[in-house]
């Protein structure tokens, strides 16, 4: 059996293309709504729920698992992290899809946000955060609330995040991306904003949408950079990575 480790709509795409080889696959979310966006499949089992690493050398060894597709959002630091040690102590076989980065005709990256918190806090203008909801406190802490709006997931947990981190129901915009440059345009003027922060989500996460929008609105764009971490058996094509993939596990299809 195949383990597919699934953060964002790449990894739901890998998952159908390694079904479609015949392979068994068992898909890990870390949320229930990662999970129900999967199409159930007859040879397919999804789990959800934050996995340490312990847990996860378990679940190779209870599910017999013989590979591993790391397909985890790019700043999943500590998942990928626990993936690949346990790929290494059972002696799994590992590959990671990363997608592509920005390419340097777009903005200047920001190595942390507490880099970019320090920067906009001696500016002036509304800001409005696309960085998901676990590290908005981050900049918060840093910069005075009634400066922000944060886009985050329309879910409780995303919610009860972003109250934590002082936001009120005005400040926080409940919606599913990825988003058209058209609508993140309306957004922006209606919010008012002059600061835009997104992480490096690549093409497909709707960053090219936010930049375009940006620039259409004289709004000041700021990247958070992606971790620089050595994965190994890395991959930016889905199309080679199920190509290697495919030789790896003689599949003759």
């Amino acid at each position: 059996m195949i383990l597919i480790f699934s953060g964002t709509k790449d990894g739901r795409d890998i998952v159908q293309k390694v079904l479609n080889m015949g392979q068994e696959v068992l898909v890990s979310t870390a949320t229930a709504y990662g999970s129900e966006l999967i199409t159930n499949h007859q040879q397919l089992k999804k789990i959800y729920g934050s996995l340490n690493r312990q847990q996860i050398i378990k679940l190779l060894k209870t599910e017999n698992i013989t590979g591993i597709i790391d397909a985890t959002h790019p700043y999943a630091m500590e998942i990928t992290a626990n993936i690949k040690e346990a790929a290494e102590i059972t002696n799994a076989k590992y590959w990671r899809y990363e997608r592509p980065e920005l390419d340097s005709s777009y903005p200047v990256k920001y190595s942390s946000l507490t880099e970019i918190a320090n920067y906009l806090r001696a500016k002036s203008g509304k800001i409005l955060l696309t960085i998901g909801s676990s590290r908005l406190m981050e900049i918060t802490s840093i910069v005075p609330t009634d400066r922000i709006v944060a886009r985050v997931l329309p879910l409780c947990s995303s919610l009860t995040r972003a109250e934590a981190a002082g936001l009120k129901p005005k400040q926080i915009i409940a919606m599913q991306g990825p988003f058209s440059a058209e609508l993140n345009s309306m957004l922006l003027q209606e919010y008012q904003i002059k600061y835009l922060v997104s992480k490096d989500s690549g093409k497909e996460g709707g960053i090219c949408e936010k930049i375009a929008a940006a620039r259409q609105n004289g709004v000041e764009v700021l990247v958070l950079a992606r971790p620089e971490i050595d994965y190994g058996n890395t991959y930016s094509s889905i199309a080679e990575l199920v190509s290697v993939f495919k030789d790896s596990v003689n599949i003759k299809k």
